[in-house]
């Protein structure tokens, strides 16, 4: 989300032009109340592109990935779609494809947006290394168009490493989830990779890991905000097993620093928090999935902490008291200054729903639930 904008993947949505093509929705904050202000498609849509699979919005600009969309590089290499609003209408602006993409790359699994950059991961993408080894691509846009500005890829990339699975952007800086990369042992622990851009020029700052093979996905989703990075890692056994962590990194003297490690205050078997994270200023929104609620088990939960100097607390678990078992809440997440969006794909067995939460002081609350049109 981004003010009071807030854009939802619809990846197996029927379209006009075709089943399970994939659509997104735009709603529009007026006060308390949410309100769909558009859906947008693939003018070029078919069947299992996966358009909606990934989101970012920044203002008046959307990027949505759509990872088995044709393009240039092959019938199913994939793409991310860019779209302006100007008003209240949305309009097309660009397709974005791979320069050297080919089928089954993947572009589009992952995507982020900040200012004129887009970064759009393509985490199945072979490389001189390997097979599926990943790759991500930074566009910047130059007057009305986007043109690639460069390529993005692990120094020490194997195969089904996945660098791309998940994007993160925040100015002249870029984060890459590498979760099957194999450090020493076990096997698959996974990285994240910084990249910093100088005139142009993307180059590597930090390659980032865990301390010990309890952590297993590390990179699965990262984020960054200014000086501050966090990397999830949802299969990290700490004392119960694929509980979760997520990983704080700062920037001091050059160098990303270990802060700390995040665990949810009452951590669950398969819990998986640390699916996705979203960061804003001193806030941080944690997806965990499959946890256990009071509500519900394996209903899935979101949790919110707070930094305090270079210590952050857990501030609360969102409140969603109608929860279910599968429903799946925290699989994605989303927040804007005191306002955190959650998604939540098996609340409502039908079509999912979007659970959005403001903080007033330290209070979390749910404002609305958003369930799609029929």
């Amino acid at each position: 989300m981004s003010g009071d904008t807030l854009v939802v993947g619809s990846a197996y949505a029927d379209t006009r032009r075709a089943v399970d093509a994939g659509s997104v929705l735009v709603y529009q904050r007026t006060g308390t109340a949410w309100v769909q202000q558009a859906e947008l498609t693939a003018p070029d849509g078919r069947t299992y592109d996966g358009f909606g699979v990934s989101v970012a919005v920044r203002g008046d600009i959307v990027v949505v990935g759509a990872p088995s969309a044709a393009a240039p590089g092959g019938s199913h290499a994939g793409a991310a779609y860019v779209y302006s609003r100007s008003g209240s209408l949305w309009r097309l602006k660009a397709k974005l494809s791979a320069s050297e993409g080919q089928d089954w790359d993947a572009f589009g699994s992952s995507v982020a947006l900040d200012g004129s950059s887009v970064v759009v991961g393509a985490p199945e993408t072979p490389t001189a290394r390997d097979d599926r080894v990943g790759a991500a691509y930074v566009f910047a846009r130059s007057g009305a168009g986007w043109t690639e500005q460069g390529t993005l890829l692990p120094p020490d990339g194997d195969r089904n490493d996945l660098f791309g699975t998940s994007v993160a952007l925040d100015g002249d800086t870029a984060v890459v989830g590498s979760p099957y990369h194999d450090n020493r042992d076990p096997k698959g622990t996974g990285a994240a990779y910084v990249f910093r851009r100088s005139e142009g020029s993307w180059t590597g700052a930090a390659k980032l890991y865990p301390d010990n093979f309890f952590d297993a996905y590390f990179g699965f989703s990262v984020a960054v905000d200014g000086s501050v990075v966090a990397v999830g890692v949802p299969e990290a056994q700490n004392e119960v097993f694929w509980a979760g962590s997520v990983h704080m990194f700062t920037f001091s003297g050059g160098r990303l620093v270990r802060q700390s490690v995040l665990l949810a205050s009452e951590p669950s078997l398969y819990a998986r928090f640390g699916t996705s994270v979203a960061l804003s200023d001193d806030t941080l929104v944690i997806g965990a999935p499959g946890a256990d609620t009071p509500a519900a088990e394996d209903s899935g939960a979101a949790y919110a902490f707070q930094r305090s100097g270079s210590s952050w607390t857990e501030q609360a678990r969102l409140p969603v008291p109608d929860a279910v078992p599968g429903a799946g809440i925290g699989i994605a997440v989303g927040l804007n200054g005191t306002t955190a969006v959650v998604g939540a794909p098996g609340l409502d067995p039908l079509v999912g729903s979007v659970q959005v939460f403001v903080r007033s002081g330290t209070t979390w609350m749910r404002q609305a639930e958003i369930v799609p049109p029929e």
